[in-house]
């Protein structure tokens, strides 16, 4: 850098322009006079040296405190003030949107405003540990691996914190806006609770159920719940919704346009599944036996509702994978669900229920017993048969997780063939880049239970399990 400094006695005094040499310019070692500056343009803090020249310490060359004190400056890049969320919109963009579904003709984005830069953030990093447990081949527990992890695990506090803060904030607040972001934030809550092993999602799905009793309506969360209580010892349940009507359920578990992705089957059905698994819990918790006749009547009725439904009719409808693709789901599902009815309700109420039931296809004489035993196996090879015809097929695989399971549950009376197809499906759904964690949980409960020797429904599902 250089400083207006002249001359004083050589050039300057003759208004001769001075090069500023050191220690003598030129034009005064050709006059061969005496040269001198003038300190009176000097920045403060700078003194002529000894050998002519300036500098901050008085001499030409740099002190050896300067020199040490150069040596010691570290320079840090400091982060944009919204580095987080910067990574996660790049982050996003890069690994989760090209895995997402097309649902009703588009891709659901997030609206990235920086109001939304916590919830997404979370959203990303329940993400970023799931990839994490898929490269591992296990879910992860807090506070595990490496000292690369530590900042994550310390991000992973951060953000539950915040979002905890959030949802605070959004109750206190108490205005119906609040309210549904509140509700929206304790969906985000769960699912970065379900990236993790532990059982804090279900305390935090039991606390939304709670505060929606409270605010008196139907909202967002129980779509999240509707498979996670046909995985959970109906003594758990969550029975946050256990008084809503089904037209309150219909307006609730639609979601633009009746198709959701991970729930590829008509409205009708989706309640069904809500009627048996508060059938489950009637049955589980009645401080008086419900009559078996009266448990197989309810089954049968839901097992006429499940059948009436048209199919066909709700596929042209829908904008989803495509027709074809929908009416086979749908189908698939049905049988399904009417399969987890047989897997899942007290024994002697499956049997009087699958006597009334239309015949189907039967088994090869003497190898079961009973109606039921006939029943069940019918609706488990149906299930099977349709999985290997409709797998290789879809669009997006995870859509089928619950039947997987389901089928799973029943194949500990199948061949060792019909285990290791659905591990293989359930593991390859996990690893897909929008793999959920649940269908891994799902498949390691499943594991225990066909080396276990058992064969009830809550054998296999003995805790909460996400689904």
């Amino acid at each position: 850098m250089s400083f207006p400094i002249r001359s004083a006695f050589g050039p300057d005094k003759r208004r001769v322009k001075c090069d500023e040499a050191t220690p003598i310019c030129r034009r005064c070692a050709v006059g061969r006079q005496e040269c001198t500056y003038s300190d009176t343009l000097l920045p403060a803090g700078y003194a002529k040296g000894a050998g002519g020249g300036f500098s901050r310490h008085g001499s030409l060359t740099p002190s050896r405190r300067e020199l040490q004190k150069r040596e010691r400056r570290v320079f840090v890049e400091i982060e944009p003030p919204e580095w987080d969320y910067m990574q996660t919109v790049r982050f996003y963009f890069t690994f989760i949107r090209p895995g997402r579904a097309v649902e009703n003709g588009r891709i659901h984005d997030p609206s990235f405003s920086p109001a939304d830069a916590t919830w997404l953030t979370m959203m990303v990093l329940g993400s970023q540990l799931g990839f994490l447990s898929k490269s591992r081949g296990k879910i992860l527990v807090y506070g595990e691996g490496e000292e690369l992890m530590a900042r994550l695990w310390t991000s992973y506090t951060r953000y539950l914190s915040r979002m905890i803060q959030l949802i605070n904030a959004c109750i206190q607040e108490s205005t119906p806006a609040s309210s549904q972001r509140a509700i929206w934030y304790m969906g985000i809550l769960v699912s970065l609770d379900i990236a993790v092993e532990s059982q804090l999602w279900l305390k935090h799905v039991n606390g939304c159920l709670a505060y929606i009793q409270r605010l008196g309506g139907p909202e967002t969360l129980v779509r999240a719940n509707l498979f996670h209580n046909t995985t959970t010892p109906a003594l758990q349940h969550s029975c946050g919704y256990a008084d809503y009507t089904d037209e309150q359920l219909a307006v609730l578990l639609k979601h633009d346009g009746d198709f959701f992705a991970d729930r590829p089957f008509p409205t009708p059905h989706q309640i069904i599944i809500i009627h048996l698994t508060r059938l489950r819990y009637r049955i589980a918790t009645a401080p008086v036996a419900i009559p078996t006749a009266t448990v197989a009547l309810t089954a049968a009725k839901l097992f006429m509702r499940l059948y009436e439904v048209d199919i066909e009719e709700w596929a042209q409808t829908v904008c989803g994978f495509g027709v074809a693709a929908d009416r086979a789901m749908a189908e698939l599902h049905r049988d399904a669900i009417w399969l987890y009815a047989l897997l899942s309700l007290p024994r002697d109420a499956r049997l009087v229920c699958a006597n009334s039931q239309p015949e189907l296809p039967s088994v090869a004489p003497g190898q079961l017993s009973d109606a039921y035993d006939r029943h069940c196996s019918a609706y488990k090879s149906r299930v099977m048969s349709q999985l290997r015809k409709t797998y290789p097929e879809l669009q997006y695989p995870p859509a089928i997780n619950w039947t997987l399971v389901v089928a799973g549950v029943a194949a500990v009376h199948g061949g060792e063939e019909d285990r290791q197809f659905i591990d293989g499906c359930l593991y390859s759904n996990w690893q897909r880049p929008v793999g959920g964690a649940s269908a891994f949980q799902c498949l390691q409960k499943l594991r225990q239970f066909w080396r276990s020797g058992l064969t009830g429904w809550e054998d296999c599902f003995y805790e909460p399990t996400p689904c």
